[in-house]
């Protein structure tokens, strides 16, 4: 299965999009809800990385 993801940090967007057009705004965002997206993230991440047998 392939992941795709697009984050953009600029002046004119800070957000997240995947690949079926779900669209996380962060400046909508409340800090706490960043840091669970955030770490959902990060979790995603590692699932897939150990998945491969990398780091």
């Amino acid at each position: 299965m392939k992941h795709s993801l697009t984050i953009r940090m600029g002046a004119a967007n800070w957000d997240a999009v995947l690949a079926d057009g779900t669209r996380f705004d962060f400046r909508t965002m409340t800090t706490a809800n960043r840091k669970k997206w955030y770490g959902a993230f990060m979790a995603s991440c590692r699932k897939v990385y150990r998945q491969r047998g990398t780091r």
